[in-house]
């Protein structure tokens, strides 16, 4: 799926964003705890806005196994 342009909103630390003009390969650089999981989150998310276990499966995704 292709797309333009991306606009969050008050979405985990982000509280507003737009991002757009993207190419067939992206990169996302930064330092820690600045959003790049996020703007991920969020593309995973409109991807599959009909599926309603979206949430759950990122929530899957952020669960870090112990030993």
């Amino acid at each position: 799926m292709y797309h333009k342009a991306i606009f969050i909103e008050r979405l985990r630390g982000i509280s507003k964003i737009e991002l757009s003009d993207f190419k067939d390969v992206n990169l996302f650089v930064g330092r820690n705890n600045c959003g790049k999981t996020t703007v991920l989150e969020a593309l995973f998310m409109i991807t599959g806005l009909s599926n309603p276990k979206i949430p759950i499966t990122l929530n899957q995704f952020r669960i870090v196994p112990t030993k």
